[in-house]
């Protein structure tokens, strides 16, 4: 069964940030490897935009982090494939507040892995810090959870697909320390006009996941909206 929310897609959230985006230096890595990218994202700067090639290739634990403002942009999804499941985690981006990170153009694939830490975490400082954005990417899981996003807000999900199994969490949002989120001020609505107080997971199609396909809760802000679930 496909149960559509439809509307008029609205871009305004993304189009603000892109303000945000310094203009600076493209790198190309040399492969999909993790040791190539993240060699091409030492030496980015701020606002760099670092392409991975297409290929197929597995990151092992705690082998690529972005903890800088720059874009890390896949040759596009199915075409830069890569299995994240060999650990945990194998990929961790740290919010910044120089810029906006941006992650687009690949596909993540995990399978029989539902260990805490998840494959992908996302963490950082709230309410400071400029968004995560993932953007046009594929997440593929089976018996597994794909991303951990570890604050408050100040990350967004546009135009990705999501697949998985009946029982696979697709996202898990759980800021485990920022305990200031329930005190602070109510930040939905118009409230939030950077992108930098809730999650925003937008605009995605969902197939799978039918018992949870977001488990959220600790001190997180989520505004899920605009999405396509099918048998979700």
């Amino acid at each position: 069964m496909t149960r559509m929310i439809k509307r008029v897609l609205s871009t305004s959230l993304l189009f603000a940030l892109c303000g945000l985006d310094a203009q600076a230096q493209i790198l190309n890595a040399a492969s999909c490897s993790s040791s190539a990218v993240q060699s091409a994202i030492n030496s980015a700067s701020t606002g760099s935009t670092v392409n991975v090639p297409a290929g197929s290739c597995s990151w092992a634990a705690s082998s690529v982090s972005i903890s800088k403002a720059i874009t890390l942009s896949g040759a596009g999804r199915g075409a830069t494939i890569i299995n994240v499941g060999g650990g945990n985690p194998a990929f961790t981006i740290t919010k910044q507040t120089a810029g906006v990170i941006r992650v687009q153009g690949f596909t993540f694939s995990a399978s029989n892995n539902n260990n805490l830490p998840h494959p992908i975490v996302v963490t950082g400082s709230w309410p400071g810090g400029q968004p995560v954005i993932f953007e046009n990417n594929a997440f593929i899981l089976s018996a597994a959870t794909m991303v951990d996003v570890a604050v408050a807000g100040g990350v967004i999900f546009a135009n990705n697909t999501f697949t998985g199994g009946q029982n696979d969490f697709l996202l898990t949002v759980k800021d485990l320390t920022n305990t200031s989120s329930w005190t602070t001020a109510d930040s939905f609505g118009t409230r939030d006009t950077s992108g930098t107080q809730n999650i925003y997971i937008e605009t995605n199609t969902f197939n799978g996941g039918s018992n949870g396909i977001l488990d959220c809760d600790d001190n997180c802000r989520v505004v899920m909206r605009y999405n396509t679930f099918i048998d979700s």
